[in-house]
């Protein structure tokens, strides 16, 4: 079984622990019977019991989340993919984390995460450039929706 880390930068903590339920349950049991009703209800697909473990690490900043990044470069070993809220008020903004998560890791694939946009598709990709490295998540989100942009990073 491999390992998928992933580096989420959101700053409302109910969200981080949503990415936390949806990635790595805390209570397997109960999970893999909510997970069986959900695929059940709403026709999802169940991971394998080979698939990829996630590593993840939670940040309600993007100053500490680059902080991450550098400590994972220092340490030998790369994130799989960061999920980013592009709101994050008293902070970076979501294109200050992804420029500054670039500088220190330029092939890191990016999910921006965002219920508004106050920037086009296009506008983003301008100002940040690396279109083939960035993936667009709306909020709410599903939980499918982030299993499969996490599983698309073990690829």
């Amino acid at each position: 079984m491999s390992e998928i880390r992933i580096l989420v930068v959101d700053d409302n903590q109910d969200n981080l622990a949503l990415y936390r339920d949806i990635l790595v349950p805390d209570l397997p049991v109960v999970s893999e019977r909510l997970s069986a009703l959900e695929a059940t209800l709403f026709a999802t697909v169940e991971l394998a019991a080979d698939a990829p473990q996630f590593v993840l690490d939670l940040e309600s900043d993007g100053e500490t989340a680059c902080q991450r990044v550098q400590y994972a470069w220092r340490c030998g070993w790369l994130y799989d993919l960061a999920f980013v809220d592009m709101r994050m008020p008293g902070g970076w903004s979501g294109l200050e984390t992804i420029t500054q998560l670039w500088r220190q890791d330029p092939r890191l694939p990016v999910v921006i995460c965002s219920a508004y946009s106050d920037y086009s598709w296009e506008d983003i990709t301008q100002l940040l450039g690396h279109a083939g490295q960035l993936k667009m998540l709306r909020k709410p989100f599903e939980r499918q929706q982030v299993l499969e942009l996490a599983l698309d990073a073990s690829k």
